[in-house]
């Protein structure tokens, strides 16, 4: 991490803002026991599930939208079904493929069905089945050999 030297010596006033990306991802998200660090980890699992493109387990997303959902409003409030933004908790090809209407319409009643569950939990849950999907645990990196001028793709 590099900051201004102005930083040390307390003359800058504004703040410093850092952004953290997970590097690893652990097989068993239950081993992490600090909430901060459970709650990065989430939002850095939700990043990939939103770029993800398995279209075979829509279905899924519609369940991964309601643990976050939970995670990040709590509870169920009733009356209101446009209470979030769709483009925040599925990916942009479901909002296309199913419009934003029928979204509004029927992920609440997943988020319902889990009314009462702790945050902790949702936010376990998610990360669980988030990694059943096949791109979501997936750091492609992608090097280039000059002498060969060929791509190589590793997956870990």
């Amino acid at each position: 991490m590099y900051l201004p030297k102005s930083w040390r010596k307390n003359i800058l006033k504004d703040k410093v803002v850092m952004y953290l990306k997970v590097q690893y991802f652990a097989e068993n998200y239950q081993l992490i026991v600090n909430d901060d660090a459970l709650k990065l980890y989430y939002a850095e699992v939700k990043a990939r599930v939103l770029s993800s493109r398995c279209y075979e387990h829509e279905g899924l997303y519609f369940q991964l939208a309601a643990y976050a959902l939970q995670v990040e409003l709590g509870d169920y409030k009733q009356g209101n079904n446009a209470y979030f933004q769709p483009q925040g908790f599925l990916p942009v090809w479901v909002i296309q493929r199913r419009g934003k209407d029928y979204i509004l319409e029927h992920t609440p009643a997943l988020h319902w069905e889990i009314t009462g569950m702790s945050s902790r939990k949702a936010t376990q849950l998610f990360i669980q089945n988030a990694f059943t999907l096949s791109d979501v645990p997936v750091t492609i990196y992608t090097l280039l050999k000059v002498w060969q001028h060929a791509y190589i793709t590793y997956i870990i």
